[in-house]
């Protein structure tokens, strides 16, 4: 039986394991938070109490179909350092410039940028539907994940992690994403852009080695 992984047990790692029962898929969630993971207990979910992130790293990877951030980091980029790390690279965290030409930027203290084509609180239970907003009707030609990968930007390299939608409001990625990332990453070792987005909605941080 294939299996899911989702790294997180907080309100949208729960919520996804519950929407995700009926795929005929072995979940495993994993969080540090022994209280949080004891509110999923079903003979389809698997709960490992563990950091989420350093499960990622040392998972094999090619077990899980699909890997569900539900953490309130950018669990991707998070993984990447540390795999690099790992790896012998010396790559670092630096602050997202000011300047990205992104639909709604906000930037945290830390550097990271969050962009959305949303002004709104969106419904959790979003289909992200091609073209609209799901909330709105306002029409909308490209979603988020290609006005990413569209980006020139002369200094840094830019890489978009697509989220896929699972079930409404549940977003995953492939094992296979991660591991053409991090080849991406390693066979430039020049300072770049990382971004996690679905059709409407990204979390991007900057990184040089």
């Amino acid at each position: 039986m294939e299996e899911i992984l989702i790294v997180g047990a907080g309100h949208f790692g729960v919520r996804a394991a519950n929407l995700l029962q009926g795929m005929e898929r072995r979940i495993t969630v994993v969080d540090k938070d022994p209280m949080a993971l004891g509110a999923l207990s079903t003979s389809q979910i698997v709960t490992v109490c563990s950091e989420g992130i350093n499960f990622l790293v040392d998972s094999e990877l090619s077990r899980y179909a699909w890997i569900v951030p539900a953490l309130p980091v950018h669990v991707v980029f998070s993984w990447m350092l540390i795999t690099l790390q790992r790896g012998g690279y010396h790559c670092e965290q630096i602050p997202v410039p000011l300047d990205i030409p992104v639909p709604n930027a906000y930037y945290t203290p830390d550097g990271t940028l969050y962009a959305s084509l949303a002004r709104d609180l969106c419904p959790e239970d979003c289909p992200e539907p091609l073209g609209y907003c799901y909330k709105t009707g306002e029409e909308r030609p490209s979603p988020l994940y290609e006005i990413l990968k569209n980006l020139n930007l002369p200094d840094l390299a830019v890489d978009v992690v697509r989220s896929h939608q699972l079930r409404p409001g549940v977003g995953g990625l492939s094992p296979a994403q991660l591991h053409l990332l991090q080849e991406a990453v390693i066979s430039r070792r020049k300072p770049g852009l990382l971004a996690t987005s679905c059709g409407c909605h990204a979390v991007v941080n900057a990184y040089q080695f």
